[in-house]
């Protein structure tokens, strides 16, 4: 309601419409609205026909377009009312349009302030009722002074429009060249349609209801593909957040680890210096030690050696002197200062000045995502469509280097439950590899396998599409352009079997094609011995719905590449038309 509310509204007063008026433009304004664009256009002069130099004061700019609406000598009387905006106004807001108040007196239909003015007058040209303040600002112009003015009436709105420059005639014919609807007499000689091309109202008016079915059936489709489009973005969206949190949790951990691994580096890094320091030190203070014994014990002999070097008695001297000068030259004797250590220490083995230079260049790479980051979903600002083939970068990792055009592009997706191993079944054909740890696909992901059938080269784009139903309208725009479908459940939980019978009417209808090439695949057989699934009944089931089946084990690769060249082969000649005579092509002639 709110979105018709704004079409109702007009572009002046930003109100629903009251009394509107049709503008040259197509554009409508309010009656009291135009009075008011009039009065405060400001526009002076303006030259109306270049050949004739005729000028006019009797204009004001459409507040939607902004172009110029000329009026001539009636004023705002030559401006039609829009009547069928008026009706379907009177429909929204459920009641008919009267201005009469319930003591019996009639509002002035131009007041700005609410309640409105009793009116005074009513203009029978511009079909208003004025109060005499609004009267007085707006019937003292000049262009209103042939306006016929009596006592105030109540208004009824004509049911069809008349003609504006015959007065009450009816509008019968439309002019082709000037796209509007005018009366008889407008094609008279002395009118001013009487040299263009008209056709009857009921003739124009059957062909312009057609072309606006047609446009707003046309419409109708398109706000079925915004909402599609809204539904896509919504999913991508969550997408966003999701990876995002996903991703950062995912960088935080490794650079965590890189962190942790630099703070035990940095542990035993210092505890080696500490310990070496330590021994030097220990070196060092016994060196000191013995160094300082034998400066106090040097001391010592000094000071005794003086005293005997002050004896003179000979005899006395000579007896003690040589034992003396024994123990001075005992504590003289030379020693290496340095205890066999050097200041420095051993360098670490890595240039840390270099690592710090590669920490600083830390970033993400540009170009391709990850494999396992990668969403796949594009966007048509036309339309919703499907997505389309990823740029060659995006496969370049699962193709073989320059590989030949193919001769035929297929588009397969696999579809089914959440856990039922779509993955994985991609993984071992794609890529020789089997992920027991792998975790549930977000949104879509996407490889390529290029095979030979009958000597030709056939690319098999394939899309594996996430088993949670949130991811509904992603999925749903990945099946469009399909040709064939690997319909997958697990063996050993039923409830994915019964939800992969309600998939295939999804995936039919996705894929705009009720002739899709579709494989029922249950996996994980290498758990037969706790299967909830009977081959029977997915047999019969696959039977009764001419679909292909296959049972399948990602983990052991039982059948797999089977499943997938089989697909592949019943696409090829489904899009060639070159079945061999004799290949039925069966459930019942499938590998269990």
């Amino acid at each position: 309601m709110e979105a018709l509310e704004r079409e109702l509204s007009c572009p002046y007063c930003h109100s629903l419409f009251s009394s509107p008026l049709l503008l040259p433009c197509g554009h409508s304004v309010c009656c009291k609205c135009a009075y008011n664009l009039l009065a405060s256009s400001g526009i002076s002069k303006v030259t109306v026909n270049p050949e004739s130099s005729e000028e006019t004061d009797r204009c004001f700019s459409c507040p939607e377009c902004k172009n110029v609406v000329f009026l001539d000598d009636r004023g705002l009387g030559c401006l039609c009312p829009n009547l069928t905006l008026q009706n379907i106004i009177e429909r929204v807001k459920g009641v008919e349009a009267a201005t009469a108040r319930s003591d019996g007196n009639l509002a002035c239909e131009v007041c700005e302030k609410s309640p409105a003015a009793d009116a005074v007058k009513t203009c029978v040209t511009c079909e208003l009722s004025f109060c005499d303040k609004c009267l007085t600002a707006v019937h003292s112009r000049k262009a209103f002074v042939k306006h016929r003015l009596v006592d105030p009436l109540t208004r009824t709105v004509p049911k069809t429009p008349k003609c504006q420059d015959h007065g009450e005639e009816k509008l019968r014919l439309y002019c082709v060249s000037d796209e509007t609807i005018i009366c008889p007499r407008c094609t008279e000689p002395d009118g001013r349609h009487s040299a263009h091309p008209v056709v009857e109202l009921p003739e124009m008016y059957q062909e312009m209801k057609d072309i606006l079915r047609t446009s707003v059936e046309n419409l109708a489709w398109r706000i079925t593909d915004y909402e599609k489009g809204i539904q896509l973005l919504q999913a991508m969206y969550q997408l966003v957040c999701e990876n995002a949190s996903r991703h950062k949790s995912s960088l935080f951990v490794e650079l965590d680890s890189l962190i942790s691994t630099l703070q035990k580096k940095k542990q035993v890094l210092g505890d080696t210096i500490d310990h070496e320091r330590n021994e030097k030190l220990s070196v060092l203070k016994t060196h000191i030690e013995r160094y300082q014994e034998k400066m106090d014990h040097g001391i010592g002999v000094v000071a005794l050696g003086g005293m005997v070097l002050k004896e003179k008695d000979p005899a006395c001297f000579l007896q003690t002197a040589a034992a003396v000068n024994g123990r001075i030259l005992d504590v003289a004797s030379p020693e290496p200062l340095q205890a066999g250590i050097t200041e420095h220490f051993r360098p670490v083995n890595v240039d840390l000045g270099e690592v710090g230079e590669v920490l600083d260049t830390l970033d993400f790479m540009e170009g391709e995502m990850p494999e396992d980051e990668a969403v796949g979903l594009e966007w048509d600002n036309s339309a919703v469509q499907s997505p389309e083939e990823p740029a060659e970068s995006e496969t370049a990792d699962y193709e073989n280097p320059a590989p030949p055009e193919p001769d035929h592009t297929f588009k397969i997706v696999i579809v089914g439950d959440s856990g039922v191993g779509k993955s994985n079944l991609l993984s071992r054909f794609a890529f020789s590899r089997y992920d027991s740890g792998s975790k549930p696909t977000i949104g879509i992901e996407f490889a390529t396998k290029t095979m030979k059938i009958e000597g030709k080269t056939i690319k098999a784009q394939i899309w594996d599409t996430a088993g949670d139903d949130r991811y509904r309208p992603i999925i749903s725009a990945c099946c469009r352009g399909a040709v064939g479908a690997f319909l997958v459940y697990d063996i050993t939980r039923h409830g994915t079997f019964e939800h992969a019978q309600n998939r295939l009417k999804e995936l039919q209808e996705d894929a705009d094609d009720q002739g899709i090439m579709v494989m029922l695949v249950g996996n994980k057989c290498d758990l037969s011995h706790i299967r909830t699934v009977p081959i029977r009944e997915a047999r019969d089931f696959a039977k009764q719905r001419s679909l292909h089946f296959f049972e399948t084990s990602a983990a052991d690769i039982k059948n797999v590449d089977d499943a997938f060249e089989r697909l592949m082969t019943e696409v090829y000649y489904s899009v060639t038309g070159t079945k061999p005579e004799g290949d039925s092509g069966s459930s019942e002639e499938e590998f269990y």
